[in-house]
């Protein structure tokens, strides 16, 4: 594999700087000290020509805007309300987070968790709420029936 390379090598840069014609003359030489096709020698002398790409860097993920005591406070009280949509779920809070907290179910979570979940959007409680809500759909009860024509044969 090493002298493949070396011959690649020696053949690249007169391969870059032939005309279209001696680029065929080369290839042809190449394909025949080689023993491999054309484009696989095409592909081998434009490869050999180039730096070998950087791999892009990893992204940095944004930080977390809400505490994970909020995200906590959030699904405890979805699942209070008996799981409604994140739009009804919002407009449901004012109302029910007081008497909540009135009543000590919410002891354990300070003011600023609460602060938090009233500042927080539909869609993000939405993005929150995901695992949780695939996590209690039932598993294996399909939606759709067999018609009544079937079912009577």
């Amino acid at each position: 594999m090493a002298t493949k390379r070396q011959v690649t090598l020696r053949f690249r840069d007169e391969y870059m700087k032939a005309s279209k014609k001696d680029k065929g003359r080369i290839l042809d030489e190449m394909c025949s000290v080689l023993k491999i096709g054309r484009s696989t020698a095409r592909r081998r002398l434009t490869e050999a020509g180039t730096q070998p790409r950087e791999l892009p860097a990893a992204r940095k993920t944004r930080p977390k805007r809400y505490s994970e005591q909020s995200r906590e406070l959030l699904v405890r009280v979805w699942l209070m309300m008996d799981l409604p949509c994140a739009k009804y779920l919002k407009q449901m809070l004012p109302l029910w987070l007081p008497t909540l907290r009135a009543r000590g179910e919410l002891a354990e979570y300070d003011g600023f968790a609460f602060n938090e979940l009233m500042a927080m959007s539909p869609a993000t409680m939405d993005r929150y709420l995901r695992k949780t809500r695939d996590a209690a759909r039932p598993k294996g009860l399909a939606g759709t029936r067999p018609a009544c024509e079937l079912r009577r044969n």
